[in-house]
């Protein structure tokens, strides 16, 4: 088992005293912001996958493997979206409604990864974004089946950061980001980066 992500899940689970819904679709929706828009929330947790929804997704992402670790967090949730969107983890898209709560979907995966820079080696799957600089998130599949994670420049390759495998990256991130929001899920300063 590759996938250790017990921080994040503790750090999301003290934001649940300032609101947690659990939508049909078995999304959890955490941490009431209406002052940023009436609907908003703080962190989206989207309903795991079936293995048979992510070897669909696989199937779907071009000439590549999605790695074990990946496949795990799947299998946990079909991706995050955290700190109002600051970071994000795309997964399996699966209504385009524009309104309710079937409009709460996580950010495509297929979309993200067929979007690349053309330098961008065929074997790097993204999987992520920062909404600041709308900076990537990727792994290289070729590596082994607990990749590195690297931030990189969302027009080119070069690489931002680097994180010892997915794990390390979304409990460093969680733990960091939460720092510059206050106990009410609002940015303390809008003008400091969250990258």
């Amino acid at each position: 088992m590759y996938l250790q992500i017990d921080d994040t899940l503790n750090i999301l689970e003290k934001w649940k005293e300032k609101g947690f819904r659990k939508l049909n679709n078995g999304t959890e929706i955490i941490c009431h912001v209406p002052k940023i828009f009436p609907e908003a929330w703080l962190h989206e947790i989207y309903a795991p996958l079936t293995d048979e929804a992510i070897n669909a997704l696989e199937r779907n992402v071009v000439s590549k493997k999605i790695p074990e670790v990946l496949k795990e967090f799947y299998r946990k949730m079909n991706g995050i979206n955290l700190f109002s969107d600051v970071f994000c983890v795309n997964g399996l898209r699966t209504s385009y409604v524009r309104t309710g709560n079937e409009s709460i979907q996580p950010y495509d995966l297929v979309t993200l990864d067929s979007g690349r820079h053309k330098e961008c080696p065929n074997s790097w799957l993204i999987f992520g974004s920062y909404s600041w600089d709308g900076s990537h998130v990727v792994m290289d599949t070729s590596e082994s089946e607990n990749p590195k994670v690297f931030r990189i420049e969302r027009w080119t390759t070069n690489i931002l950061q680097e994180w010892n495998n997915f794990s390390n990256w979304l409990n460093s991130e969680t733990s960091r980001v939460q720092t510059l929001f206050d106990e009410n899920g609002y940015e303390i300063d809008s003008s400091i980066p969250t990258i």
